[in-house]
């Protein structure tokens, strides 16, 4: 296990500081400060999302790759952009977008050298409510995806969803979908919060999915609250409980603290390094 950190608290911040003139102009301050913070404090792993994903189809990706490459110490993740986009979803237009956002992420993770590529499922809205039909658009859209990205040999990973995404949200969900799509090259991403936010059983969802789990995501979460990725150690989340598991099925990838709150970070450092 290794510590490592998400860029997302620092897009926030950026985004409540106001002063970017561009998207394009905050994320890469973000990134830049996230690899800072994370060199400061002896941490060597970093997360990066790049939304909304200008930058991908602009100029200013070979800077974003650059600045990646400036930090040969720090190893890179890329979690793919989320926002308005889905894997499950039954509108063709937006299916289409995303599946072409997730390639030109591919691409750009290959570049900057990180193994693990993250992306999410999807909400289920509107005409969404049967579970086959949107479990089966989500194995034919990761199925066709994967077979676009096999030649960068990433090691991508599914993320779990919150509550309010109505779908992908429990060990049995999980365990139908890696059945149903039969493949060995999809992994899972398991974000702590929002397990907590659905009640599922870690034990069990670790029982059967450690052979699938190869990026976490350390994120609290305060049962009245929705996704606001607070401090850690401060809600409901059992993380002697997580690390626990992650010892005992000897997971060997990182350990993404994934906050909101640039300030939530030395508190939250201070309290998951009790568990290395």
């Amino acid at each position: 296990m290794k510590l490592g950190l998400g860029s997302i608290a620092f897009i926030y911040d950026n985004i409540n500081r106001g002063k970017f003139k561009s998207s394009k102009e905050l994320l890469l301050n973000a990134i830049e400060r996230t690899f800072n913070f994370a060199e400061r404090n002896d941490i060597k792993i970093c997360e990066l999302i790049l939304d909304p994903p200008e930058i991908l189809v602009s100029k200013e990706k070979q800077a974003f790759i650059d600045l990646c490459n400036s930090f040969p110490s720090i190893k890179k993740q890329f979690h793919a952009p989320y926002a308005y986009l889905s894997l499950c979803t039954h509108n063709p237009w937006i299916l289409n977008a995303t599946i072409e956002c997730y390639i030109k992420s591919a691409e750009v993770s290959k570049a900057i050298g990180a193994e693990i590529f993250t992306i999410h499922p999807g909400n289920a809205q509107f005409l969404h409510q049967s579970y086959n039909g949107v479990n089966n658009r989500l194995i034919d859209a990761v199925s066709f995806l994967l077979e676009k990205i096999k030649s960068f040999q990433l090691i991508t990973s599914l993320e779990n969803m919150p509550k309010m995404a109505g779908f992908f949200q429990n060990h049995d969900e999980f365990n139908k979908f890696f059945a149903d799509i039969n493949r060995g090259d999809i992994f899972l991403a398991w974000d702590t919060g929002h397990t907590a936010s659905c009640n599922d059983n870690i034990e069990e969802l670790w029982n059967k999915l450690h052979n699938r789990i190869k990026n976490i995501h350390l994120v609290e979460h305060f049962k009245k609250n929705l996704d606001i990725h607070p401090t850690l150690g401060k809600g409901s989340v059992d993380f002697q409980l997580v690390f626990e598991l992650a010892k005992k099925f000897n997971y060997k990838g990182a350990m993404i603290m994934e906050l909101h709150k640039v300030e939530d970070l030395p508190e939250s450092i201070e309290y998951v390094q009790r568990f290395f």
